[in-house]
């Protein structure tokens, strides 16, 4: 009697996951300082960094709009879910950074949609401003938010 072993993709399998574990992507979601760094448009002295922790974390004279924070604890279990999916698709093959690169886009989306349904301003803001919507004066700060898989900007 012959014994055929016919390897039906498990050794691409084995493979995919032994580089996973040995190099795990890096996904990263946020205002990064190569943007952060830079001067907001709408400041004289602040940069984009500043003007995201000002909104983040509030001030004496402005209350947290949280983007990011916010973001995180209310999609932390679908992202874990993204994330285990964007895996098991690496594993059948699939680009890490397109992959792990979708589950970034996403997120990152939802903190710029974030931005625009914070809480309300009041009125002499909204007089000053000339619109309702907080963080929207220059866009700089929505454009500042970035996905990056291993290093490389997604999306």
């Amino acid at each position: 009697m012959t014994v055929r072993d016919i390897d039906r993709g498990a050794a691409r399998l084995t493979a995919a996951l032994e580089r996973l574990a040995s190099a795990p992507p890096r996904v990263t979601v946020g205002v990064h300082e190569e943007d952060g760094s830079a001067q907001h448009p709408g400041s004289s002295s602040a940069t984009i960094r500043e003007v995201a922790l000002l909104s983040e974390f509030g001030s004496e004279h402005q209350p947290p709009r949280s983007f990011v924070r916010a973001t995180v604890d209310d999609e932390t279990a679908a992202t874990e879910r993204e994330l285990a999916a964007a895996a098991e698709r690496v594993a059948r093959g699939e680009n890490v950074e397109d992959a792990f690169g979708r589950v970034a886009v996403g997120l990152r989306d939802k903190m710029r949609a974030r931005m625009s349904r914070t809480v309300s301003l009041d009125e002499e803001t909204v007089r000053a401003k000339g619109s309702p919507t907080p963080l929207e004066d220059t866009g700089a700060l929505h454009d500042a938010v970035r996905a990056y898989v291993n290093g490389t900007a997604v999306g």
